[in-house]
């Protein structure tokens, strides 16, 4: 596998990662079903055609609930992908996520503003290295290695839902709002359609600039749903970046949304960097590639 390959496998994850930044589900899934009235929301809900009420009366919600479960379900290249994990958000940002696609499993961690990637046991073999665990840096010296770095942890400590509640206050629209019940409790979807034109700059770090840029000028624009219960906490999201891929000139095979689902708002949750023994560092084992070097690294 070359550094190529594995850089543009890096940039799909990036895609995948960058939708928790969207929402989530409670404990249980379904497919929303409308309600009789009002009454599904609770006393002292925002004003539903209230946008910014909307988003502040969340962040506010949010405060005081820092940590979560996480549901993930995508495609790539017209592959399902789906993802389970947990996530605490504050100074530090934390996050642990199990992705399946293929039928193969991949396993990220961001802990102590580093990630830590976990691959399939035959892509390992193809990067010749013996350790289970890829560390990628920020400050790595090898510019792949630290390009890497600054997009998948952008990506995956994105996954903090304030994020997204800051670029629909500074770049979203309301359209339509419904309440309905999903997974049991009531709560209201709202329908925010995007303008990127004025959110571009807050897109992952693993975006590329001439994409950001014609973002700003071609008035692209896409749907975000949220579904929020009656505590004002986010219970799901989905986001579609088919719009962002026809503007970058990229095909889209499939769907092209992605949906997030939270659960478990304050449960406890506790996210570790590997053993230092089981760790590998990306910059060496690109090093080594780089040589056409078939020993193990580490």
């Amino acid at each position: 596998m070359r550094k190529t390959t594995f850089a543009a496998g890096g940039i799909a994850l990036v895609l995948v990662l960058s939708a928790c930044g969207g929402g989530g589900q409670a404990s249980s899934g379904g497919t929303p079903s409308p309600t009789s009235g009002a009454s599904a929301v609770a006393a002292g809900t925002p004003a539903a055609g209230d946008l910014a009420s909307v988003l502040k009366a969340t962040t506010s919600a949010l405060e005081s609930k820092k940590s979560v479960k996480l549901a993930l379900e995508a495609s790539e290249d017209g592959k399902p992908v789906t993802g389970t994990g947990q996530a605490r958000y504050g100074d530090q940002n934390v996050t642990s996520m199990t992705i399946e696609s293929a039928g193969q499993k991949s396993e990220v961690v961001f802990a102590d503003n580093t990630l830590y990637v976990k691959l399939p046991a035959d892509q390992l073999a193809s990067l010749h290295t013996t350790k289970p665990w890829l560390k990628l840096a920020g400050n790595s010296a090898d510019p792949t290695a630290k390009a890497l770095a600054g997009s998948l942890g952008d990506a995956a400590s994105g996954s903090d839902p304030a994020k997204a509640l800051d670029l629909l206050g500074k770049a979203g629209t309301l359209t339509s709002t419904e309440e309905v019940q999903l997974g049991g409790q009531a709560v209201t979807h709202y329908v925010v359609d995007v303008d990127y034109s004025k959110a571009a700059d807050q897109l992952p770090a693993g975006i590329p600039g001439p994409l950001r840029d014609s973002l700003k000028t071609k008035g692209v624009h896409a749907p975000m749903d949220l579904w929020i219960n009656g505590d004002q906490l986010p219970v799901q999201v989905t986001t579609d970046v088919g719009p962002l891929l026809k503007a970058a000139g990229a095909p889209s095979t499939g769907s092209t949304k992605s949906t997030v689902k939270y659960s478990d708002w304050g449960t406890q949750v506790t996210v570790q960097a590997p053993p230092a023994d089981q760790v590998a560092d990306f910059a060496e084992v690109l090093k080594a590639m780089s040589g056409d070097s078939t020993q193990p690294t580490g």
